[in-house]
């Protein structure tokens, strides 16, 4: 668990960033010529939307990784109005543009993701020596993402025991497969949806019994372990202990769902570094991320929402 002795420093690391675009496009059809309206043009990736929803509750973060050379002003800008230290590593090639098209007639999502910037081995050794110098025993270290070209699952093993030598805690939101590697540096905190749980254990959770029974394995092994399930709400296994909270949305706006799974990491590691008890820490979560869903902008959310939607989570004990 989480050393509640001091007050942890939390490192956001994200190494694959991105601009996300927000479009509007009312009855949207492929293939056809069609005007939209741009909602949000933010700096993201999973990190970067980890830090921005901390700092809205109260919890201050460093945000590193890689960035574009040309949008790294971009970003700092925008983080450090918002409370987030900046110390990301520049690199040549620009920062992925991701664009989300949300149709308000229906209510549909469709995601386009772009190819970004190439991580160089210089890149990588600058990372590393920044990682070392912003933290050390106790820091929480949040690696988010997905890798970027030049990027191998090697130097993320490497990057990963940097961290675990210097004695700080490792919360991971990665794909099944990164995180069926990290496994062996015994994460404290891992947050996969259910897709990349499956991919992560090499099977498929046909029942909600066999998610529990799965759940509880991982959670021998990792301290606390938070599967999303999108609408369905989130299970929390810490221990023995397994929790399920879900929230009545009936009659609530969703805008755009882009880094609610985030919101919901940030809502459980703002939980833990403030020592609450994991029913609380998913309440919040849950209603935090559902929060950020009636939100435009990625991982952020009106906290009268939040309050309401507080009323609205149910929290269940397992087993």
């Amino acid at each position: 668990m989480i050393d509640q002795s001091t007050k942890p420093q939390v490192v956001t690391v994200t190494l694959n960033t991105a601009v996300d675009r927000l479009v509007s496009v009312r009855e949207f059809r492929v293939g056809s010529h069609q005007k939209g309206r741009l909602m949000e043009r933010v700096p993201a990736g999973k990190g970067v939307n980890v830090s921005r929803c901390l700092a809205q509750m109260g919890l201050g973060s460093i945000a590193t990784g890689f960035v574009g050379f040309g949008e790294r002003t971009f970003f700092c800008e925008h983080l450090s109005g918002m409370g987030v230290g900046c110390d990301f590593v520049p690199v040549t090639g620009h920062t992925r543009e991701n664009v989300t098209i949300v149709d308000p007639t229906t209510r549909e999502e469709t995601h386009i993701r772009e190819e970004g910037f190439e991580v160089g081995v210089g890149d990588f050794d600058e990372l590393k020596r920044r990682v070392t110098a912003q933290g050390g025993r106790g820091t929480i270290f949040v690696v988010c993402g997905s890798l970027p070209c030049g990027l191998t699952r090697g130097a993320v093993e490497e990057l990963f025991a940097l961290i675990e030598q210097r004695e700080a805690k490792l919360a991971i939101d990665m794909e099944g497969d990164l995180l069926a590697m990290a496994r062996s540096v015994k994460p404290t905190v891992i947050k996969p949806n259910r897709a990349e749980f499956e991919e992560m254990i090499g099977c498929t959770l046909s029942s909600e019994r066999r998610l529990l029974a799965e759940g509880l394995a991982v959670a021998r092994e990792i301290d606390i372990v938070l599967v999303s399930c999108g609408a369905n709400g989130a299970y929390l296994f810490v221990g023995d202990v397994v929790i399920r909270a879900t929230v009545n949305m009936a009659g609530l706006h969703v805008v755009s769902t882009v880094g609610c799974g985030d919101a919901l990491f940030a809502g459980l590691l703002a939980g833990l570094v403030r020592g609450e008890h994991v029913s609380v820490v998913l309440r919040e979560a849950v209603a935090v991320a559902s929060a950020s869903a009636m939100s435009v902008m990625p991982s952020v959310f009106d906290a009268r929402d939040r309050d309401e939607l507080l009323q609205r989570v149910s929290v269940k004990n397992m087993v």
